[in-house]
């Protein structure tokens, strides 16, 4: 870009970044400009306080944080969210016990959550029973004749059910009513060896199962259709893993029952995860990405986070470098003048910004060496170049962060050439001694580049009076020059299209249409203004008093109607028509409801839809009176739906 005195060259598109290179690879560029490569990494966020009152073996976590814990022979639900943050706890009663009786358990090891059922692995009898979420009745069960030894459940989003039949060494997949798959085979038959638990991934939008073998030392992993895809191995583990969880950017977490989580890539390099210490028996996939650990009598939350970058030093801290391209002056005498860097640094971060100017007729294509860049002050937000003959130039940043979640980031650099100052209109004696020259130059270049930039504000001030394109922090100012006042909770796009159609406005000010298209700016939608002539149709038949109480008696009121999905506040609408009233007038607002009263504050088209009954199922369907639909699940409801053979079976 050209200006009056300089030419500058600018860095803040993805593409321009990419021009340059992250030197040690620790540094991503995007159209934010760059920052340190980071990672999503789980960090323990907190114990949920079980304390000890049972020793949890499984759990399964619903999508509002709720758990289902399998303890002992029992099932027990615990919202840790719950009394005020200190959690509800309480065992499931209606279901649990040892014995092999429907509604009673042996050894139970898994369970695992789907949309209308909690599955659990019963493994000393041998069988998987299926128990409806609405009241904890046993819906159907998958016995010994298909089973040996069930010890782990996954549900995938289809409802589809998988179990690790441990006794038999393979995983079999199911319906949501419990019958098998006949075109699918057992997963992993003849090739697992000794599996221990399982995990549901996703790739693409295709659903993986993954299968931790202790015996194979291995993490096997197959497609929906029971065909292995890919194989992990674990050998380089120095302990027995026990649980296996993943997340949607395919990394494995092995627990080792001792302190740790290990973090697996899908290469086979094995990471600790740093932010979580404890002993981690199992680990489950929550809602929202989290992660659930079971540990010895409590139960242990981790959340994702950003950590920048995924390597560290032995120090803490760590840099990241990028070299830009080089950049071309065009002329050997054209000097370089100036640099602005845009960037956010927040605390213990920071960014040093090196540069070197290549001597005339070097080649640009090569580095420099360490030693021969040249580096600016710490944090540089505006800095001059050193006098120094040369067509090229090239860049250095050196990304700094001491807390591993945090970056620095820099948006957007600018140069400016050639060099100049206030020097060239000081007489010539100023400049014929080399080292007050230099002096000079520097001095009166720091108020050269203040007065610069506010030239360029005042040149480019036409700008502020566009209210589509002005900064919003500009738009009170330009609005005062029409007179115009809001509210903050007013949106930002409607305060511009109010500055920028305001001379229409003022034309309709005090009309029932310049109310209608006030208000509908702020609120998205047309009110509805009752004025008293309206009424005049009504006036003395048997419904006046509902009239009068709805909009008064007074020939100068008038009422606003809000319809029941505008935004904003009515609160603020009141002042609105406060304001632009007539003086002789006053006015009512009320904010309206989805309401159906007959005889009362009912308008069709404004809160109120008459729809044609239209009975199909499977579409738009509207059901008569005395009718309602209902899904056939085999747990009925005492007192409220019970139907032998159909939906309930006594056990």
């Amino acid at each position: 870009m050209n200006d009056r005195d300089f030419t500058t060259l600018h860095l803040l598109t993805k593409e321009t970044w990419e021009d340059g290179a992250a030197t040690n690879g620790l540094v991503t560029m995007g159209e934010d400009g760059i920052a340190l490569t980071s990672e999503t990494v789980y960090g323990l966020d907190r114990r949920l306080g079980l304390k000890g009152r049972i020793q949890p073996v499984a759990l399964a976590a619903n999508g509002c944080g709720v758990l289902t814990l399998l303890a002992g022979d029992y099932l027990y639900r615990f919202d840790p969210n719950g009394c005020s943050g200190a959690g509800v706890f309480e065992r499931v009663s209606c279901l649990g016990g040892t014995g092999s009786d429907v509604g009673r358990f042996s050894n139970p090891r898994g369970i695992a959550l789907g949309s209308r059922n909690l599955y659990l692995a019963d493994t000393g009898n041998n069988r998987v029973c299926a128990i409806a979420l609405t009241n904890y009745q046993v819906r159907w069960v998958i016995d010994d004749a298909e089973l040996s030894g069930p010890t782990d459940l996954i549900v995938d989003p289809c409802d589809h059910l998988y179990v690790l039949d441990a006794g038999k060494q393979r995983i079999l997949k199911f319906d949501q009513h419990g019958q098998p798959f006949t075109d699918v085979p057992p997963f992993g038959a003849g090739r697992l060896n000794n599996p221990v638990a399982l995990a549901l991934g996703m790739h693409d939008g295709a659903i993986l199962v993954h299968c931790l073998d202790i015996g194979l030392r291995e993490i096997v992993t197959f497609d929906s259709g029971g065909e292995e895809v890919a194989s992990v191995s674990l050998t380089a583990l120095p302990f027995e893993p026990a649980g296996l969880a993943t997340d949607e950017e395919g990394k494995f977490y092995i627990s080792d029952r001792e302190r740790f989580i290990r973090v697996v890539r899908s290469d086979g390099t094995v990471t600790p995860l740093e932010e979580y210490e404890g002993m981690a028996l199992r680990l489950v996939a929550g809602p929202r990405g989290t992660l659930y650990a079971i540990e010895n009598g409590e139960i242990a939350l981790l959340t994702k986070r950003r950590r920048y970058p995924p390597a560290w030093t032995e120090s803490g801290a760590v840099t990241g470098i990028y070299t830009s391209r080089v950049f071309d002056s065009l002329d050997d005498r054209r000097l370089w003048h100036r640099i602005l860097m845009d960037a956010v640094i927040p605390d213990k971060t920071q960014i040093r910004l090196s540069y070197f100017i290549y001597p005339p007729g070097d080649d640009p294509v090569s580095l420099p060496a360490d030693s021969e860049w040249r580096v600016l002050p710490v944090n540089p937000e505006d800095a001059l170049f050193e006098r120094k003959d040369g067509r090229y130039l090239r860049l250095r940043l050196e990304l700094i962060s001491e807390d591993r979640h945090t970056t620095p980031q820099v948006k957007g650099l600018h140069l400016y050439f050639p060099k100049q100052s206030y020097l060239r209109y000081l007489p010539a004696v100023y400049q014929e001694d080399e080292g007050s020259r230099e002096f000079l130059e520097k001095f009166l270049s720091l108020y050269e580049s203040i007065f610069y930039d506010l030239e360029g504000e005042i040149f480019s001030t036409e700008k502020l009076s566009d209210p589509w394109a002005t900064p919003a922090g500009f738009l009170p100012w330009l609005g005062s020059w029409l007179a115009l006042a809001w509210e903050e909770d007013w949106p930002e796009e409607a305060v511009r299209k109010l500055v920028a159609t305001a001379h229409l406005i003022y034309r309709k000010r005090g009309t029932r249409q310049g109310f209608i298209d006030l208000i509908r700016l702020y609120t998205g939608r047309d009110p509805w203004i009752v004025e008293p002539f309206q009424l005049d149709c009504v006036r003395g038949k048997s419904d006046w008093s509902l009239i009068m109480r709805l909009f008064g008696d007074d020939p100068y009121r008038f009422t606003v109607l809000i319809p029941p999905d505008a935004r904003g506040r009515a609160e603020t609408v009141a002042r609105i028509v406060d304001r632009e009233r007539p003086a002789h007038t006053c006015a009512r607002v009320s904010a309206m409801e989805h309401l159906f009263r007959l005889g009362g504050h009912t308008y069709l088209e404004v809160n109120t839809t008459l729809n044609e009954p239209v009975f199909g199922l499977e579409t738009a369907s509207s059901l008569s009176l005395q009718t309602y639909l209902a899904d056939g699940e085999e747990g009925g409801q005492i007192e409220v739906r019970t139907r032998m053979e159909m939906d309930t079976r006594l056990s």
